[in-house]
């Protein structure tokens, strides 16, 4: 029996299998790329929406920060304002003490009143419910004694009616009412008016004064008011000084202009007859 020899090619077989394995190869490479590519992708996302984030709380922070900036500016300006208000009414609250003390002089050297009636007459009547004493009082030199007891208000009111000081003097009366009104008064000659600056009060005031008859030597305004707001109070204290001085302008001097705040009245002022 003659035996048959198996010849086999190596090199088909080599070039097959490396054919198997650089595809393996490239198989398992795309596969990496592609887990690559999608880490990369989730990771660039991931980083997108903290960015998103966090510049979303960086204008929240600085939205909130706006606000602080805001508000402290706010309560400076309120503290600046209160420190202003502060000060005016310490101003206002002197100009009025000199005013009744050269009121208080002017009403000593007419009827030769003692000093502490002068400042009982010139204190500022009590607010709303603080009872208040009323006594009829016929004449000045007969009853000075009994003056002294009595409320600043009865006081000015007695000497509204007294001839002698009526011979001397026009009496006028300036009251500002709650609801801002301003009341002006002159013997049975009256005028309500408004006047929200010192200085439209002060033309206003003088526009009536011109068509009143010529005033005598000495004019007293006598100022109250009612639970008036501070700004209406204001352009009243503020512009009757301005509004006096050009009357004693127009007067070249020959009238005397003087005024005294008597303080709060719930009604329209003191009656001037």
């Amino acid at each position: 029996m003659k035996i048959q020899r198996l010849h086999f090619q190596l090199t088909p077989l080599l070039d097959l299998l490396l054919i198997v394995i650089f595809a393996q190869y490239l198989d398992v490479q795309q596969t990496a790329d592609q887990q690559s590519e999608s880490v990369t992708a989730q990771v660039a996302a991931e980083r997108a929406e903290m960015d998103t984030q966090l510049s979303r709380k960086l204008d929240e922070l600085e939205q909130r920060s706006q606000t602080t900036l805001v508000v402290e500016g706010e309560l400076s300006q309120r503290k600046a304002e209160l420190e202003r208000q502060i000060q005016k009414l310490a101003e206002d609250r002197a100009e009025l003490e000199a005013r009744q003390r050269t009121a208080g002089n002017l009403l000593a050297k007419l009827f030769d009143v003692p000093q502490e009636v002068i400042a009982e007459v010139f204190r500022p009547r009590e607010p709303p419910g603080v009872p208040q004493t009323a006594e009829e009082v016929q004449r000045l030199k007969d009853q000075l004694e009994r003056l002294a007891n009595d409320k600043g208000r009865e006081i000015v009111e007695f000497l509204l009616t007294y001839d002698e000081l009526r011979k001397r003097a026009d009496i006028w009366s300036v009251h500002i009412r709650e609801t801002g009104e301003i009341v002006l008064k002159a013997g049975e000659w009256s005028n309500v008016i408004r006047a929200k600056t010192p200085d439209e009060f002060a033309s206003k005031i003088f526009t009536n004064y011109k068509t009143l008859p010529q005033p005598k030597n000495l004019v007293v305004v006598l100022v109250s008011y009612g639970d008036a707001r501070a700004d209406a109070r204001n352009a009243v204290l503020k512009g009757l000084p301005m509004a006096l001085k050009e009357m004693r302008d127009d007067r070249l001097g020959r009238t005397q202009f003087e005024y005294a705040i008597l303080g709060f009245d719930p009604g329209d002022g003191p009656t001037v007859p």
